[in-house]
C-alpha cells in the first residue's frame, strides 16, 4: 500500500467521499473489504480486512 498517481492499469474508487487507487487486475480483492484506521498500544496505521458477512448467503 502506499500514495501513488495513477497509471494505465490502474483505475479510482471512490468510497465514502475517499478516493481509492487501486489496478485494474485487483479490483475484486477490494470489493467489499473493510479499510480502517486503528490507533491502539499495539500501533496505529490502516489495517484492510474481508467483510465475510457480505459475502455470506446467511
Amino acid at each position: 500500500m502506499a500514495l501513488d498517481e495513477l497509471r494505465d492499469n490502474d483505475t479510482r474508487i471512490k468510497v465514502n467521499g475517499i478516493e481509492l487507487i487501486v489496478r485494474k487486475d485487483h479490483e475484486r480483492y477490494v470489493d467489499n473489504t473493510i479499510i480502517d484506521y486503528q490507533d491502539s498500544y499495539w500501533g496505529r496505521g490502516l489495517t484492510i480486512r474481508p467483510n465475510y458477512y457480505a459475502r455470506s448467503c446467511c
